[in-house]
């Protein structure tokens, strides 16, 4: 079961933070690619196999969700991110023209 959480970091390990989700997201990626690579046309028509395939594929389908709530929060992270750097960026502006 995935929960939502909250919590403060630093600024300045966002940027880390969201490339070690993105590398985990790349690996997933690799690993579910060679298990969907892995099921051929003689797998597909082996009628004794098609409850073992079936899981199979739900099982990558499950983990490319995963994936994809993975690179969902890697998105929101950035933006929080960009959001505040830009902030940053406005409050030395206006410190610099007052």
């Amino acid at each position: 079961m995935r929960v939502k959480i909250t919590y403060s970091e630093e600024l300045e390990t966002i940027p880390s933070l969201i490339e070690k989700f993105l590398a985990q997201c790349g690996k997933e990626l690799l690993v579910q690619s060679n298990h969907v690579g892995r099921i051929d046309a003689t797998t597909i028509r082996d009628a004794l196999r098609a409850t073992e395939t079936l899981e199979n594929i739900d099982i990558v389908r499950q983990r490319l969700m995963a994936v994809d709530q993975r690179l969902a929060d890697a998105s929101s992270l950035l933006s929080g991110y960009n959001n505040a750097i830009q902030g940053k960026v406005n409050d030395e502006e206006e410190a610099t023209v007052d």
